[in-house]
């Protein structure tokens, strides 16, 4: 493939579809990818950028929202974030989106499509997270969870 070829296939588009992963549970028990408690007792699992990423679609779903999804351009995020524009599977924001799969996070909804539902709450640290986590994340956790049941987020 020559270098031009090469340059107009990184320019097209790459049209995903995104939509909430509804889930009332996690919804009413967890913490909006916003957050604070997301930020301090998450950002160690699923790291710094999968946290930017997931706080960035979160808000783009729920400027945009529609039922069954709305339909945005992988490179357009990908470069809104300083992550290139690459799209490819080995890219960081394809890579990053299989990690927030992994810690359900996110999911694909038809495997080698790219049509994606994200949580817009993540639940609570299980105790083996906690276990874990470093002390830092800990003292987060109940510090906020202790605000919250106070009446505080």
């Amino acid at each position: 493939m020559t270098r031009s070829a090469a340059l107009a296939v990184v320019d097209e588009p790459h049209p995903i579809i995104l939509d909430r992963w509804a889930d009332p549970v996690v919804e009413s028990l967890g913490w909006r990818t916003h957050s604070p408690y997301v930020e301090q007792c998450w950002t160690w699992l699923l790291g710094p950028t999968s946290i930017l990423i997931l706080r960035h679609l979160d808000h783009v779903i729920d400027v945009d929202y529609a039922p069954g999804g709305i339909l945005v351009d992988a490179r357009d995020v990908a470069s809104h974030l300083g992550l290139g524009i690459s799209t490819r599977p080995n890219s960081t924001l394809m890579k990053t989106m299989t990690r927030l799969c992994h810690f359900a996070a996110a999911r694909r909804l038809v495997p080698d499509v790219d049509a994606w539902q994200v949580r817009i709450s993540l639940a609570p640290l299980s105790r083996s997270q906690l276990h874990r986590a470093p002390a830092s994340a800990v003292t987060a956790h109940h510090a906020l969870t202790r605000y919250r049941q106070r009446g505080g987020c």
